[in-house]
């Protein structure tokens, strides 16, 4: 069973991480993304970029369908890749790409597990840990919906939410 950290301390790191950053590294961090958003765009191959997003995302599909294991990852780590907010855009963009969104939640989770080795998550069933999201909507009829999240659950506890107005 691997470690893991109460969902208190998770929650009080995060709020200690958003403090700092407005504090004192909001300010260089917004320059410097700025910076690295104008470095692409001058670069000559940037207006190739939606071709070769299209192409990635019919790739995909084709790979899918060929039976390819598959599972959604992050990028989190680069500057302006925050972890828990982009995995909602990927997941709408797998479904832009011909998966259905049942497809695209098994690779947010079970595949991702399995992917990992964690053979304690990725499902809800007894033995693993039981960390998951309550929606207010059903991300099966629109993915969107993944965004439209009610509570978060650690291993089993709910994790104290900074939305006070449950919405």
């Amino acid at each position: 069973m691997q470690l893991r950290l109460p969902a208190l301390v998770i929650a009080s790191a995060l709020v200690l991480l958003v403090f700092v950053l407005r504090r004192f590294a909001w300010k260089p961090l917004l320059k410097a993304l700025d910076e690295r958003q104008k470095t692409i765009a001058g670069n000559p191959n940037f207006k190739k970029y939606p071709a070769f997003f299209e192409t990635a995302k019919a790739n995909l599909k084709r790979l899918v369908d060929a039976g390819v294991p598959f599972a959604l990852g992050t990028d989190a780590g680069p500057p302006g890749r925050f972890p828990g907010y982009f995995e909602h855009w990927e997941l709408q963009l797998m479904v832009d790409a011909g998966l259905t969104p049942a497809q695209a939640i098994d690779a947010a989770t079970r595949r991702a597990a399995m992917f990992l080795g964690a053979e304690d998550l990725g499902t809800l069933e007894p033995t693993k840990w039981a960390d998951f999201v309550v929606l207010d909507a059903n991300p099966l009829t629109d993915i969107r919906n993944s965004r439209k999240i009610r509570a978060v659950y650690v291993a089993g506890s709910e994790v104290p939410s900074i939305n006070q107005s449950g919405e």
